[in-house]
């Protein structure tokens, strides 16, 4: 499991800065089995690769989803941390897609590690259906959600 320490960061960071993530052009490119693998049935959970849209894990957005009419995300937490609310809220809501938005890429890089970390030690069976990406989400909500 990845340790929180090893993930700590400054507490803020100015949301009204310029955007330099990358993000969908707008929600036909976000490619939601990308983050969510094993819930779209892609075998070993895509080799276990994280996808959080940080520098160190990135996400190019470059081509449209394979399946635009594909299940999005139906739960939204806005500036997840480091995702309790979504890891508790996966055993009440199993069939639906959690997304955890976070503007701190270390923060979004410990929930997806954590994540995955959890889909590995259950074989596959929990937490399939939570993920996190780093954005901000005052600038960039309509690139990732239709209205």
């Amino acid at each position: 499991m990845p340790k929180k320490n090893k993930h700590r960061m400054r507490a803020h960071i100015n949301p009204f800065n310029e955007v330099t993530i990358a993000v969908p052009k707008n929600p036909e490119y976000a490619q939601w089995q990308l983050h969510y693998p094993s819930f779209f049935g892609i075998p070993n959970n895509n080799d276990d690769r994280i996808v959080v849209n940080t520098g160190k894990f990135q996400i190019p957005y470059e081509t449209k989803a394979s399946n635009p009419k594909q299940l999005a995300p139906t739960i939204l937490d806005i500036g997840c941390g480091y995702g309790g609310l979504m890891f508790a809220l996966t055993k009440h809501y199993p069939d639906n897609l959690i997304l955890g938005q976070e503007i701190r890429d270390k923060i979004a890089n410990f929930v997806a590690k954590k994540s995955n970390t959890l889909r590995i030690n259950s074989g596959y069976t929990e937490c399939l259906n939570v993920a996190a990406v780093r954005t901000n989400t005052m600038k960039t909500l309509h690139s990732y959600f239709a209205k």
